[in-house]
């Protein structure tokens, strides 16, 4: 149990968390207590013991169960999709250095959706999106956003692939040298 003190972030659930580097952990929205959904910004310091919460006149607007990665690539993070108050998002954020924007990516993009799973893949560069849920079900595309030139590529469907589904674990092993995808 590691006690943080200062102001901290409220409680909360399906919000999004990435771990931006220099030993510091960036969460976004969620819902708090009494079923209030949330559009707040905290960055963790490690090295200070510290929360900061940060004040933007530009962020996403307020929703529940995006996907959030940092790219090893550009040292950003990005935040897609989600559930708000107007429906399903398929924005994509870019965080960079305590400054949200709007990234606006050239061509197709993957549809409105929330509970998507989001990994960083070094060997492309590129952020993998898979999943999620939509009104009407739930989804098993695989689509990679570059950072570099801002576009969106769906992937060919394999027969190969994890069943649709949504709210899982996705996330690069290094090591192995793929994403592993549990859950859903």
């Amino acid at each position: 149990h590691l006690t943080i003190p200062g102001d901290n972030p409220a409680a909360r659930y399906a919000h999004s968390a990435a771990a931006i580097g220099q030993g510091k952990l960036l969460i976004f929205g969620g819902i708090g207590g009494g079923s209030v959904m949330l559009g707040d910004t905290w960055v963790y310091d490690s090295g200070a013991n510290s929360w900061v919460k940060i004040n933007y006149s530009v962020s996403p607007s307020s929703r529940q169960y995006s996907a959030m990665q940092y790219c090893g690539q550009d040292g950003k993070a990005y935040l897609f999709g989600g559930l708000g108050g107007p429906g399903l998002f398929n924005d994509l954020w870019k965080y960079d250095s305590g400054t949200w924007s709007l990234v606006e990516g050239a061509g197709r993009s993957p549809t409105p959706r929330y509970g998507c799973g989001m990994a960083y893949d070094p060997a492309s560069g590129g952020i993998i999106v898979f999943g999620g849920k939509v009104s009407g079900g739930f989804l098993d595309d695989t689509w990679i956003f570059n950072p570099g030139s801002g576009t969106w590529q769906e992937q060919p469907a394999q027969t190969d692939r994890p069943s649709p589904r949504w709210n899982f674990t996705f996330s690069y092993l290094p090591d192995a040298g793929y994403c592993l995808l549990f859950g859903g």
